[in-house]
């Protein structure tokens, strides 16, 4: 009985060595390059092809990219010395426009909060008659622009103060 005892404890530590064996081994490092080539010689290693025209599309989207920055770069230095060329009279002119439509949003707008409502028409106004007056200095003697700078900065006033009720 003795042995049975003594052949279990030598089973158990076989099976605790084995157990601490590993299961597999890498190849050195030094082989694994080689072992690759082998495979893909032998083609038991394949690139698939997807990874091959997927890295030919980043490329092709990465060029484009660049062109399509470089155009955006251009225009932008083409806008600006665009811009600065331009004579004052199409500066106002671009300028009325914008404001124009600014007067058109702020009226569309005017449904909104009571602040829109009171400080929207006075800052609109203030804005026509501040033109209005530089309008009028440019030739003094005109009487019909003298009267609208008046008007302008009188609605200008009249605004100012219904604000302040």
């Amino acid at each position: 009985m003795n042995d049975t005892k003594h052949f279990a404890d030598w089973e158990a530590k076989i099976d605790a060595a084995l157990a601490r064996l590993p299961r597999e081994a890498a190849p050195p490092l030094f082989l694994r390059e080689a072992i690759r080539r082998e495979l893909q010689t032998t083609r038991q290693l394949v690139v698939p092809p997807s990874d091959r025209w997927w890295s030919g599309l980043m490329r092709i989207a990465a060029a484009g990219a660049i062109f399509v920055a470089g155009l955006a770069v251009g225009r932008t230095d083409e806008n600006r010395r665009a811009s600065a060329a331009t004579s004052p009279a199409a500066d106002v002119q671009r300028t009325g426009t914008q404001y124009v439509a600014s007067i058109a949003r702020l009226n569309l707008a005017a449904g909104g909060s009571s602040a829109e409502r009171v400080d929207g028409p006075e800052v609109a106004v203030a804005a026509l008659a501040a033109a209005a007056a530089e309008v009028a200095s440019f030739t003094p003697n005109d009487t019909l622009l003298s009267q609208l700078a008046r008007v302008a900065r009188g609605a200008r006033e009249h605004l100012g103060t219904r604000g302040n009720r």
